[in-house]
């Protein structure tokens, strides 16, 4: 099969099987952790290791008022899940055709941003640390 792009709004972040209500983008962004040492068994010479996986999902957001949706998650559960750091599994498709990558693991709600100016509709954006490994599958 040839390569094809990625449409944007293919990519859409759920936790706990929930969307953000409003999503604009989602942002992902992680990678392995090197942990460097030097023994004497070895002359000194640097070695590095894998230590485990840092990453993070920012989702930003239009802010609406009224009842969510079922299966959306809205401002008032967006921020309660910051303020107590909830922790969710997400999932994360690259795509929608089957074999489309897709990534999965658990997270934690950091913080939110409500922006807002005198003219423009509100919008948040919602940062959110990721606490295991991702898996990456298929859709």
């Amino acid at each position: 099969m040839a390569n094809t792009k990625v449409k944007g709004y293919n990519i859409l972040l759920t936790i706990g099987g929930k969307s953000i209500v409003g999503t604009t983008a989602d942002t992902f962004s992680g990678g392995g952790v090197l942990k460097e040492s030097i023994q004497k068994s070895d002359a000194g010479s640097t070695q590095y290791s894998n230590a485990g996986f840092e990453g993070t999902h920012s989702v930003n957001a239009f802010v609406y008022n009224g009842t969510a949706a079922s299966g959306e998650m809205n401002v008032e559960s967006l921020m309660s899940n910051c303020a107590t750091n909830a922790t969710g599994t997400y999932v994360l498709p690259f795509g929608t055709t089957p074999g489309d990558p897709k990534i999965t693991g658990t997270c934690t709600f950091d913080s939110f941003t409500l922006n807002s100016d005198s003219e423009n509709y509100a919008d948040c954006t919602v940062d959110i640390t990721i606490t295991s490994a991702p898996t990456v599958t298929t859709v």
